[in-house]
């Protein structure tokens, strides 16, 4: 079921470029927060699969390698990766966002949000690491 992350701030910030606050509805309900490490020279996928009556956003902050404390609201700079979908509501539907790193590990801290203010909801995480 997640907790509730206010984004004003951090996810349409300069420095983060989540997504736009006009997409802030699909990103306002409860968030379920991962952490994940990426290797060197490796690449990522992440997809999340809800029930088919749950409409939830996935996100995805590349962080610096250990990186165990940063979760929003504080997150001051990273590179972040979104499922926008500018359509409206879509239950059901998977989102996947990517990533890939050449010389450097990274932390990859994935957040999946309820859409318009959902705050539980059933859902399948996948994540593929593969070498480049």
């Amino acid at each position: 079921s997640g907790q509730h992350i206010p984004l004003r701030g951090w996810a349409d910030s300069s420095q983060v470029a989540c997504f736009p606050a006009t997409q802030n509805d699909k990103y306002s309900g409860n968030h379920v927060l991962y952490r994940t490490q990426l290797p060197a020279n490796s690449t990522i996928k992440i997809t999340v699969s809800p029930d088919s009556d749950v409409d939830v956003s996935l996100y995805a902050l590349r962080l610096a390698n250990g990186d165990t404390e940063t979760i929003p609201p504080n997150v001051h700079s990273a590179v972040c990766e979104s499922s926008l979908n500018y359509q409206g509501s879509d239950p059901g539907k998977p989102h996947s966002v990517n990533f890939l790193t050449i010389r450097s590990p990274y932390t990859i801290l994935i957040g999946v949000a309820g859409s318009q203010g959902l705050e539980s909801g059933a859902f399948k995480l996948e994540i593929e690491v593969r070498p480049r």
